[in-house]
């Protein structure tokens, strides 16, 4: 199986098991080429702002397509999702991430995904996989009132006091 197919499989259990989720066929992907539409992390014209139209729509990359390059994240853009995530389902499971924006996301004491997030638009930040930028919505984390929501499962994860 290819690690993507592996990974997804992975947290489709992981959210099985857990009890939740919902589906969310609606997927993004930046624009490529001349359009006028911003590409997933670029800044508005101040620069402090990163920006994505939620309006285009793609389909998820095949696990044979080559993914673009996913944008590297500036530390400022990425200081609110800095730290440990805890989850509360049975599987211990949580995000942690650096001032860099790369992060690991365990559960049962597995590393189900190692990667590098960056902003899509504010609070809310899209994983990379294997350097790439998938382009979905599925894959990406926002922060609300405080605490993590993961798109793919749906389940809230809050920070970690000891660990920020």
């Amino acid at each position: 199986m290819k690690p993507l197919a592996l990974a997804l499989a992975g947290l489709l259990v992981l959210t099985t098991a857990c009890g939740g989720g919902k589906k969310d066929d609606t997927v993004t992907k930046p624009e490529t080429g001349t359009s006028s539409q911003p590409q997933a992390g670029s800044t508005d014209p101040a620069g402090e702002e990163p920006t994505l139209d939620p309006k285009v729509a793609a389909t998820p990359p095949s696990p044979t397509e080559k993914l673009p390059p996913a944008p590297t994240a500036k530390p400022k853009q990425v200081t609110e999702l800095v730290g440990k995530w805890n989850g509360s389902s049975p599987a211990n499971d949580y995000f942690v991430f650096n001032a860099k924006g790369q992060g690991k996301f365990v559960a049962g004491g597995k590393e189900l995904w190692t990667g590098t997030a960056f902003p899509v638009s504010k609070h809310t930040y899209r994983l990379s996989w294997e350097g790439g930028d998938p382009g979905v919505t599925y894959w990406q984390v926002e922060i609300k009132d405080g605490k993590l929501i993961f798109a793919a499962n749906q389940q809230t994860y809050e920070k970690d006091a000891k660990k920020k």
